[in-house]
């Protein structure tokens, strides 16, 4: 048989490729069939957003490395994996797709819902009051919002306090903004804050006692013991149509020197009660000074009382312009390092002193202006009426003049006596009221008077002490006998001493007291009276016809 040598070749080939094409893997026209990924789930931050709020998305599950995208309709929009709510409210549907790599196939989430509040209608708020007082308060309240949040008020500036809807004003002077928030009401409305800002403005009640430009202008008294003190109502340096107090310190004058600055004729150097009290400690006044960094210190007293004070400093800061100064009563001045007195509420304040560059002995020039209360308005201006005084002289006593030793009167002679009162009582000094002959001595506002003798007493063989008092308002009147002893010094160690009270004196009359020496009981010697203390309780008192007496 005969083969042919070509068709020998060809199978052979045939054969050959077929084996290296199985050798290979190939020769097979299937492809393999890709794995489906977990389970895909799409999650976000927040499910509930405000109107153009954002939130982040995330997966979980999936398989492969294929990238994740998302995908939103409705009311809201992705980049990236930030979800952006639209402006106005509604729901959003959010799926995440995970690619398909060689080994597994895309997947595509559930859906995961976003909602989106609705805006609130417009939100105000308002105050019942927009002008307060310096403590004051107001309720506030809006206007519009939408649903059942719950309503806040912030404070934003100004000082102000708020607690619910009550708006408390500073005790200073302050403008203050307030805003309000709505609150979210669940999934249906957005938080809203109001679209306007509140001003409440805080004003500080006052009242002016003095201006320079009354009818009446008021009287200035200047004191200092060295150098020269000049006080005088002048024209302002800036605005000449105002009067204003100057003040002139001349060098060397006294570190203290000063005026008072009055307007009442009772008391003497007065002005009308200025009502300190706590939380309402402060006045203020115009100061125009030649010299900047200067202390302007102010000092009030009780006009019958000098021992009632309070005083505090102020800095004026720059020269040759005006400066309103705050003067703090609450923070008392120091002399010495030591602090002065401070306020009580008993205390009556009606006098007033300017100490222009006050603990120093140069030279200055300070324009005062507008004195003026802080905390209340409306204060009276109205003067302290002097009280009733005596129309007709004491009864004259009737005891013999041989029987008598008197201290003062016009009935008997009286013996020599120091001044009365004495340089150390309150008041230290006192005035004459004249009826025909007969003189009776006034001391006004009376705490403690006292009448010394140039020579001791020795009334050992005497029996009674008489005096004459006419009080205008007092409800009490005291008096103390004071034997130096045969020393006859003050507190030379054989002192004694007796104080009676009496209450409720006959006011507005004279009434006379006739009183045992036997009633002293302190007063075991009587050989060496040295004092007589007279103590009243408010008021004026008028005295007169002191004498001791026998049968």
């Amino acid at each position: 048989m005969q083969i042919s040598h070509n068709s020998f070749t060809l199978l052979a080939g045939a054969a050959a490729s077929a084996l290296i094409l199985s050798a290979c893997g190939g020769g097979s026209s299937s492809t393999p069939t890709p794995t489906a990924q977990a389970a895909l789930t799409v999650t976000a931050a927040s499910t509930t957003l405000d109107p153009s709020a954002t939130t982040l998305l995330s997966v979980s599950g999936g398989s492969g490395t294929g990238a994740t995208t998302y995908n939103a309709t409705g009311a809201c929009t992705v980049s990236g994996t930030t979800v952006t709510a639209a402006s106005t409210g509604g729901a959003c549907s959010v799926t995440a797709t995970k690619a398909a790599d060689s080994t597994y196939s895309a997947i595509t989430s559930s859906a995961l819902t976003v909602t989106v509040r609705a805006p609130q209608a417009a939100l105000t708020v308002a105050a019942a009051s927009t002008s307060l007082s310096a403590g004051g308060t107001t309720n506030l309240s809006t206007t519009g919002g939408s649903g059942a949040g719950a309503v806040t008020y912030q404070v934003t500036a100004g000082g102000c306090t708020v607690s619910a809807a009550v708006l408390t004003a500073p005790a200073s002077v302050a403008t203050c903004s307030v805003t309000a928030t709505k609150a979210a009401d669940g999934s249906s409305f957005a938080q809203a804050t109001s679209s306007n800002t509140l001003t409440v403005t805080v004003t500080v009640p006052t009242t002016a006692f003095l201006t320079f430009d009354e009818t009446t202008a008021p009287t200035l008294t200047a004191f200092s013991s060295a150098g020269t003190m000049a006080a005088t109502i002048e024209t302002d340096p800036a605005v000449s149509t105002n009067k204003v107090a100057k003040l002139v310190k001349s060098a060397g004058s006294d570190t203290w020197a000063g005026a008072t600055i009055s307007k009442c004729a009772y008391p003497t150097f007065s002005l009308p009660v200025i009502p300190l009290s706590a939380g309402k400690m402060t006045m203020s006044m115009k100061v125009y000074s030649t010299l900047a960094n200067k202390v302007v210190r102010l000092k009030l007293e009780d006009a019958s009382n000098n021992a009632i004070t309070v005083e505090t400093d102020a800095t004026v800061t720059a020269a040759n312009t005006w400066q309103t100064l705050t003067f703090n009563f609450a923070s008392p001045a120091t002399n010495g390092g030591n602090p002065t007195r401070s306020w009580t509420a008993t205390d009556t304040l009606n006098k007033a002193s300017v100490f222009p560059d006050y603990g120093n002995t140069a030279a200055s020039t300070m324009y005062v202006d507008d004195l003026t209360f802080i905390g209340t308005s409306g204060v009276s201006q109205t003067c302290m009426t002097a009280p009733a005084a005596p129309t007709a002289a004491a009864n004259v006593p009737t005891v013999a003049a041989l029987k008598v030793i008197a201290v003062f009167s016009d009935t008997y002679t009286p013996v020599a006596t120091g001044p009365f009162p004495t340089s150390w009582s309150n008041p230290s000094s006192g005035d004459n009221l004249a009826f025909s002959g007969n003189t009776a001595r006034k001391l006004g506002s009376l705490v403690f008077a006292g009448l010394e003798p140039s020579a001791t007493i020795n009334a050992s063989t005497y029996t009674k002490f008489n005096i004459s008092v006419w009080a205008s308002t007092g409800t009490s009147f005291k008096v103390k006998l004071v034997d130096f002893g045969a020393n006859g010094t003050y507190q030379g160690g054989d002192d004694v001493e007796h104080e009676l009270t009496f209450t409720a004196p006959t006011q507005n009359a004279w009434t006379y007291y006739s009183i045992n020496l036997s009633d002293f009981t302190g007063l075991t010697t009587k050989a060496n009276i040295a004092q007589i203390i007279m103590v009243g309780s408010g008021g004026d008192y008028y005295i007169d016809d002191i004498f001791f007496s026998k049968p």
